[in-house]
């Protein structure tokens, strides 16, 4: 029988990583091991579904027994598990001898996907039940106060970490004013989009967090977004005057900047761009923080 559905909200506490988020390490752990435990379960119940269909299909039962005799195949046809040596099968009838080694070899693979699905399953249900997020979440306001604990709920997470200390910029007098639905100021029009699509999407952000690279020193990225369900951090920069060839030749000069530093685009980066004749398209913007931020 294929396992039941199990939920990502079950994998990701059974393989929360703990620690520092914020590495510059290929794809989050924890991201990482749901994606493969998710598409190992979808591999496993696609084999049980096909095997179990071959097998109901008529074929000769028993199982094969394969002979070495010098470099040349022997196989025989042992009709039950009492017999040990079976009955040869001429050469002429190899076919027989395939089927018979295509159902035996389905049957097995059967068998262990069906194992396989049953750990699965086992370990969800059982790390989901007890795992060590649960024993702060247990506590009580007074107690949690007392300790350092090695994971903290969402929200005490994505709260702390909006809360972060860093240098903000100081707009000069007759700059542009830009202002966020939430009344955030910011440097441009598409930012402004940026900004009230993340916060719509509830995903946490930092603007112009600095950020240093040795080639260009520090920086203040656009975006410094959170993705609270791994708690990876990403930096998203949008370059809004690429049909400008000075600043294109320079912005394509930062995203080698970032690569040299190990940042690199789609796991640690995200970037946008637009120019003045391809302004920025907001259904893609939402698509691309849809996409790395949730």
């Amino acid at each position: 029988m294929i396992m039941e559905e199990i939920s990502k909200e079950q994998i990701y506490r059974v393989l929360r990583r703990f620690g520092r988020l914020d590495s510059r390490e290929g794809e989050e752990v924890d991201d990482f091991l749901a994606l493969e435990l998710n598409r190992r379960k979808e591999f496993l119940e696609k084999i049980v579904i096909e095997k179990t269909a071959a097998l109901a299909q008529s074929g000769p039962e028993g199982r094969l027994r394969c002979v070495d005799r010098n470099g040349r195949p022997e196989y025989y046809w042992r009709k039950d598990g009492k017999d040990v040596t079976g009955a040869y099968i001429p050469v002429g009838k190899r076919e027989f001898a395939a089927a018979l080694a295509q159902r035996n070899y389905d049957q097995a693979v059967l068998n262990y996907a069906k194992d396989e699905l049953r750990l699965i399953k086992q370990l969800a249900k059982k790390r989901a039940a007890h795992n060590i997020e649960n024993i702060y979440e247990e506590y009580g306001f007074a107690r949690r106060a007392l300790v350092n604990p090695v994971w903290v709920p969402d929200d005490e997470f994505v709260a702390k970490w909006q809360q972060t200390k860093y240098k903000k910029r100081v707009f000069k007098e007759g700059e542009p004013e830009f202002f966020t639905k939430r009344g955030k100021r910011v440097m441009s029009k598409t930012e402004i989009l940026i900004a009230n699509i993340l916060a719509d999407l509830g995903v946490p952000y930092l603007y112009e967090y600095p950020l240093y690279l040795t080639a260009r020193g520090w920086i203040k990225t656009d975006f410094t977004t959170l993705n609270v369900r791994t708690r990876r951090i990403r930096f998203w920069e949008h370059f809004g005057k690429m049909g400008d060839p000075d600043y294109c030749a320079d912005r394509l000069e930062k995203i080698l900047d970032y690569e040299r530093d190990g940042y690199f685009p789609g796991t640690h980066l995200i970037i946008t761009h637009e120019t003045q004749e391809r302004p920025a398209d907001t259904r893609l913007l939402e698509a691309v923080a849809r996409h790395y931020l949730l």
